[in-house]
Parts: structure tokens; C-alpha cells; sequence
């Protein structure tokens, strides 16, 4: 048995920190300014420099888990500015306020902003006596750029997202983790992008699939406020990529991570013969799959209930709901209806029963209105013809 609390606070540890630039400092200003490199930065990791050179452009990359809060978590992150100490290092900024920014959702057929969470560090009251427990920080409304704390007093972002990337180097360390922080906007989309596709491919799950964490050119136009006008810039951004020789090159040097079984890229190349010592380690079919008479690889595994709104026959079902309604259903309404029949042994079949009996309801329920109308409307009395004609 643990104690509750050890469970609760169980986290990936982190062996190093891999960065993405350098501070050139000026000696006159005494101001630190960060150089725009096109490789990784390894002064922290010099184990992985063994491995990768001093200065790579990509590196071999697993995920631990698939929980994103862990392995890419981003931020609306407002720091405090940093200063230079009478020694010459860097002393960094606190942090004055976490958030998550505003949600979009749509409300009666409309696109709505609505408020996120902020966590506000700089509202936190601390105790006089050292003995009492620090209470928790305050939270308020994140309104993003809406944010009164979001620019400073001359229109630059105090606020800023920030995207903490978490994951293993199986080629060099898988006692631990490595991060990257950036505040590339390009780069937190590509990633977010990736592993979402991943999901979507693996049923849920990301971790363990061989990976190529890389630094791609990118040029475009951003906005200089002192100037008020676009110029143009050239970055190096992460980029998530798909690692299809990883196995073929590297296969014999990861056979200690055990739950690399069944995880293989489906659009790999041919995996390797029989017999080469391998098939151990990326089998043909996956969990949840089996093979018919023909030797056709068929899933029999249960859709989710994520997995199983974008059925077709689904959807076509919750727009008939929503037209009979007048209403748009959100997202979170539908995955909470799915989710009530995820222990039928057909969860389709009885999620379009269910529907199917809403909608007699429906129809129903409206027949009974106009009835109770036509009902209450007293009948036409048409006035009597007048009588008389032509003697």
C-alpha cells in the first residue's frame, strides 16, 4: 500500500534541460539578450552531446505518457523581469500569474470567448510566522489579451504562452525525462498538432513511439510595435516528425524499453523479416486486432467514445437531434451522452437507440403541442348567406 498522498504527487523526473538559444549579455546595459540559434542547445546536457554532437538539429525522441499536462503543457505565463546579480548570472523573474486564456465555445449556434482559469501568484497573501501553512494562491478570470496585465505601459506582452516539452531520449537516458520550454507559437501548434494526429492513429496513446524531434527553418512577417510596422524574421521552431528508421537503425539498442511492444508507425516501411530478432519487439498486429480466414488484419477492439462521435451515422443522428431541438449541441454535451453508454456491450448501436427514442419524443412532444392548440382555438363561425334572389 502508498500513502495516498505519494500517489498523488507522483511526477516525471527531470534529468536535464535542453535549450533553444543563448544570452549574449551586454556589458554596458547589463541586459541579457537571447540569440537566435539553429540548433539545440546542450550546455546542460552534455551526456546527450555525447551522442548527438555538440550542436544538433534533431534528436530521437519517446514519449513517457500520453497525458498532455505532463509531456507538452502550455501556459499563459506572466513573469516578473529578470535581472543580472552582482556575480553576472541571471536571476530570474517570479511568476506572477498562470493561465489557460479564453475558451471558445459555441453557444446557440454562435462562437463565444468565455472566460479560462488564472492562477494569480502575485494575490498571494504569506503568513507572518513561518509556522503557518502558506495558503493557496488566488484564482480569477484568464481574459487573454483582454487581460489588463497582459501588455505593459509601453504595449509590450508581459503575458506570454509557454509550452514545457517533456520526453525521454531512449538513446541516451530512459531513467528520466528532458524539457524544452519555447514560446513559439509555431512550434506549440506543430506539436499539439502531432500528437493529436498520434492519438487519433494509436487509440489514446503517444507514448513510447519512436520519434524525431527536429529545428526547421521559418521565415515570415511580425508585427515591431516601436516601428508600428511588419518586418520580416527567420526562426528555427520545433517541429514534431515521424521517425520511420528508428527501428531499422537502433532497434537492438532499446530492447530494455519493454513497452515499445505493439507500437509501430502505420506508415513505417516494411518491418523487418522473420527471424532477424525483432518480431519480438514490433509484432504485426496490434492489441485489439486479429486476422480473418483471408489473413486480413481486422480490429475487433470497442470504439471509444471520443472515437466513436465522429462516426458518421452518429453525427448524422445528433444533427437530426439538433434540427428537431432548435438548438447546436456543444461538443462536451455530446461526448457526455456518448459516454452514458460506454457499458453496453454495442455502445453504437444503443448510443442511435437512445437517439432514435429521443427523437420519437421529440415528434411526440410536438404532435401534443399542436393538438393542445388546435384544441384550445375555438372553431371559425362563418357568418349565415344572405337570402333573396331574382323574382
Amino acid at each position: 500500500m502508498v500513502v495516498y498522498w505519494v500517489e498523488e504527487n507522483i511526477k516525471l523526473i527531470t534529468v536535464a534541460v535542453i535549450r533553444l538559444g543563448l544570452r549574449d549579455r551586454d556589458p554596458l546595459a547589463k541586459k541579457n539578450y537571447p540569440e537566435n540559434v539553429k540548433h539545440l542547445v546542450l550546455i546542460d546536457a552534455p551526456e546527450v552531446a555525447k551522442v548527438y554532437g555538440p550542436e544538433p538539429t534533431g534528436i530521437d525522441i519517446m514519449f513517457p505518457n500520453s497525458d498532455e499536462e505532463q509531456i507538452c503543457k502550455t501556459d499563459l505565463l506572466w513573469y516578473s523581469a529578470s535581472r543580472i546579480g552582482a556575480d553576472g548570472k541571471v536571476i530570474g523573474g517570479t511568476l506572477n500569474c498562470k493561465g489557460t486564456g479564453r475558451k471558445s465555445e459555441v453557444i446557440n449556434g454562435e462562437v463565444v470567448k468565455t472566460p479560462g482559469i488564472a492562477t494569480y501568484y502575485r494575490g498571494q497573501v504569506i503568513p507572518e510566522s513561518p509556522t503557518e501553512p502558506l495558503p493557496p494562491p488566488p484564482t480569477r478570470p484568464c481574459l487573454g489579451e483582454l487581460c489588463p496585465d497582459f501588455y505593459d505601459a509601453n504595449g509590450n506582452q508581459k503575458c506570454k504562452m509557454t509550452m514545457r516539452l517533456s520526453f525521454m531520449l531512449p538513446l541516451v537516458n530512459t531513467m528520466g525525462v528532458y524539457s524544452i520550454t519555447t514560446g513559439d507559437k509555431t512550434a506549440i501548434i506543430d506539436v499539439h498538432s502531432q500528437i493529436a494526429l498520434l492519438k487519433a492513429q494509436y487509440r489514446g496513446d503517444c507514448s513510447f513511439i519512436p520519434l524525431k524531434l527536429m529545428r526547421e527553418e521559418h521565415s515570415g512577417m511580425r508585427s515591431n510595435r516601436k516601428a508600428r510596422k511588419k518586418e520580416p524574421y527567420t526562426s528555427w521552431p520545433l517541429k514534431l516528425r515521424a521517425n520511420y528508421d528508428f527501428q531499422e537503425l537502433h532497434g537492438d539498442k532499446i530492447r530494455h524499453v519493454t513497452s515499445l511492444k505493439g507500437k509501430q508507425l502505420t506508415i513505417a516501411p516494411p518491418s523487418p523479416a522473420v527471424g532477424d530478432g525483432h518480431e519480438d519487439l514490433f509484432p504485426r498486429l496490434l492489441e485489439g486486432q486479429t486476422e480473418d480466414e483471408h489473413g486480413t488484419v481486422v480490429d475487433v477492439r470497442a470504439l471509444t467514445a471520443e472515437e466513436l462521435l465522429e462516426d458518421p451515422d452518429v453525427k448524422a443522428a445528433f444533427e437530426k437531434i439538433d434540427k428537431a431541438t432548435g438548438k447546436v449541441s456543444s461538443a462536451k454535451s455530446r461526448l457526455i451522452a456518448v459516454r452514458l453508454r460506454e457499458k453496453e456491450p454495442n455502445m453504437k448501436a444503443a448510443v442511435l437507440k437512445a437517439m432514435a427514442e429521443k427523437l420519437e419524443a421529440l415528434a411526440a412532444a410536438s404532435a401534443q403541442r399542436v393538438a393542445t392548440q388546435e384544441a384550445a382555438t375555438p372553431p371559425e363561425v362563418k357568418p349565415p348567406a344572405e337570402s333573396g334572389g331574382i323574382l
